[in-house]
């Protein structure tokens, strides 16, 4: 099953890897990494302008062989260029650069699609989160390649965070209420709303600009709300970092900050539909 709201997202995505990567004839020279979906939706709407695909397929316990098996199957029926497969939980694999079966991450990438089942901060380690930590992790080796890419993040709206993600807004607005009082109370509302989208969006778009900012000049489109299948709040995210070369010192993000906190939604939720895939 996939929605078409799903489908939506990756048209969408397709038309911002052309503008991230300022691409005019689609041409097969990118390179993939990420969390496909079982059928491959993803790379089917952009196979035409990926040259390889590293996959990533952790599986559900105990039967994690049938879903790797069935992923890479999947690639040799599309005829998906360039596929390889690693095993296990691609956050684990981002921090240690390796998966499972220790077959070893060749970063950078062109195109990352960080495809998620739950929510941003997950799997808390102590004080840390290792979905954040991984993130972290993933764009410094992008910045230390001095690689520009595009990346595609969706998450829910359920957060194990122990209270993170409304500690980190109350920061943001300690940051800006003097300068930027007019937009203080899109924080609040953020914080108290029941729908936790606007809130993960503010807190993750504070994460990557915090690390980016010393390799990239970041380009934040517009977030995407939508209804997944058990009617999960979803959220897809996505990124242009263009790498700048030479920068001495990193740049300041707080018109970044305020820009991205009066960004309006796409809201696909109204017309969301199940269809069969």
């Amino acid at each position: 099953m996939f929605t078409e709201s799903k489908n939506k997202i990756r048209q969408l995505n397709y038309k911002a890897i052309l503008d991230c990567l300022n691409i005019k004839i689609p041409q097969r020279e990118y390179s993939y990494f990420g969390l496909p979906s079982a059928e491959m939706e993803d790379i089917l709407i952009w196979k035409d302008l990926l040259r390889n695909v590293v996959a990533v397929e952790r599986g559900i316990s105990g039967q994690e062989w049938k879903w790797q098996h069935d992923l890479a199957r999947n690639a040799i029926v599309w005829g998906i260029p360039g596929f390889s497969l690693l095993r296990g939980d691609i956050d684990d694999l981002i921090l240690n650069s390796c998966d499972t079966e220790g077959q070893i991450v060749n970063w950078p990438f062109d195109i990352i699609n960080l495809d998620y089942t739950g929510g941003i901060i997950y799997k808390k380690k102590g004080d840390l989160s290792i979905r954040v930590e991984a993130l972290k992790k993933l764009i410094e080796k992008q910045g230390r390649a001095n690689h520009s890419f595009f990346l595609s993040l969706t998450v829910n709206d359920r957060h194990a965070d122990g209270g993170e993600i409304a500690d980190v807004l109350d920061e943001i607005l300690a940051q800006l209420e003097e300068r930027h009082s007019s937009i203080s109370q899109i924080i609040t509302d953020a914080k108290k709303g029941q729908d936790k989208r606007r809130a993960a969006f503010i807190y993750t778009c504070h994460v990557i600009l915090g690390v980016s900012r010393l390799w990239f000049k970041t380009n934040i489109f517009k977030p995407i709300f939508y209804i997944g299948r058990g009617d999960y709040r979803m959220l897809n995210m996505s990124f242009c970092f263009k790498h700048v070369a030479g920068r001495s010192a990193p740049l300041g993000f707080g018109s970044t900050m305020t820009k991205l906190l009066t960004m309006r939604e796409i809201n696909l939720n109204a017309q969301d539909k199940c269809k069969v895939g």
